[in-house]
């Protein structure tokens, strides 16, 4: 499989562009993650793939990009998110 800008493939890395890029997003993507009462970092690994690409898709902003929510490589994401809540719990 080709990887594009290293990321699985385009649609993967055009969801993490709109979410690393737009404010909303990171905050609705948040919200999700911490919202749940449960260790975010628990909640982003037992998070199931299917609530995640229905999450996003249902109320993420991507503008007019055209993604292949079922190209989306929702494992990327959750590591990425993952990544992301460390990064900021280590400040």
């Amino acid at each position: 499989m080709e990887m594009f800008n290293g990321w699985s493939n385009y649609s993967t890395w055009l969801v993490v562009l709109w979410l690393e890029n737009d404010e909303n997003n990171y905050r609705l993507l948040k919200h999700l993650v911490n919202g749940t009462g449960i260790n975010p970092s628990k909640k982003l690994t037992n998070l199931n793939p299917i609530e995640l690409k229905e999450k996003l898709r249902t109320s993420f902003y991507y503008g007019d990009d055209p993604i292949n929510w079922n190209a989306v490589n929702t494992d990327e994401i959750k590591e990425m998110l993952l990544d992301e809540y460390i990064e900021e719990s280590e400040m």
